[in-house]
């Protein structure tokens, strides 16, 4: 079980606001429907520092290509081109991975919104914290017993910026960060197990949801705003609003969970 939902207030301002439901349109154009996210090659332990990969530079990748047109710069005596890059390039998977309990520095380059896929071989606790850079505590992302495979958002809300990871674990571990870009996507149906995030395409404004499980079942949906669309303990069947401009939706269960769009 996992509680990470009850430590960001609605009202706090979500980095993948509205200028990141611009581009997701432009991905959404190029991405096959619920696209796997592909794994990371091979073990090798990856840091922010190790990388050079900015923000948005001009080199492209699958599924990640975004069409905006050049502006005109008008001055009092020239007239000048301005060129906006055309692609959004999405930064190489960050991957750690350990046993037993660890503190590691784990960071995204240029602290982009991202997907942490956590999984954990072992058959007692297994908790996963995020930290700040100075040591401010963020988010209890993972608090559960035994194996677990999931997913869960991070750098998610203005100032969160994941720097370092307190784990606890009587297991092997990894720790593996991708673009949200690379989360699967939907626009009628989706089904899937467990902690997740997925891209929302669909034009819907209702939710018809299900979940099989016996803890708790969560769903947030992070837009220009976050808003909690279901919070509920063991089986659940419903229909719930979605939110205008919704682009992503992050599941908290323990069994299988299923949307419809309609």
């Amino acid at each position: 079980m996992r509680d990470w939902w009850r430590q960001r207030p609605t009202w706090q301002k979500v980095t993948i606001g509205a200028v990141l439901a611009f581009v997701l349109i432009g991905v959404f154009a190029d991405t096959p429907e619920d696209a796997e996210t592909p794994e990371a090659a091979g073990t090798t332990t990856s840091t922010a520092a190790q990388s050079s990969t900015t923000v948005v530079p001009t080199t492209t990748t699958e599924a990640s290509t975004t069409s905006i047109a050049a502006t005109q710069t008008t001055t009092s005596s020239t007239t000048t081109t301005t060129t906006i890059p055309t692609t959004t390039t999405l930064p190489a998977p960050i991957v750690a991975e350990g046993s037993g309990d660890s503190v590691i520095d784990f960071s995204v380059p240029g602290d982009q919104p991202s997907v942490l896929e956590l999984i954990h071989r072992g058959s007692s606790n297994f908790a996963v914290n995020s930290f700040t850079s100075t040591g401010e505590p963020l988010d209890l992302l993972v608090n559960t017993i035994g194996a677990y495979e999931g997913r869960v958002p991070i750098n998610f809300f203005e100032g969160e910026n994941v720097a370092e990871l307190e784990i606890a674990a009587d297991g092997a571990w990894t720790a593996t960060a991708t673009s949200v870009f690379l989360a699967p996507g939907f626009s009628d149906t989706h089904s899937g197990t467990g902690d997740d995030v997925v891209l929302f395409q669909g034009t819907g404004s209702r939710l018809a949801v299900t979940h099989s499980g016996q803890s708790n079942f969560a769903i947030w949906a992070y837009g220009q705003n976050t808003d909690l669309l279901v919070n509920e303990i063991g089986n659940y069947a419903g229909t719930v609003r979605l939110p205008s401009g919704t682009v992503i939706l992050a599941v908290s269960a323990d069994g299988a969970w299923t949307f419809d769009v309609e």
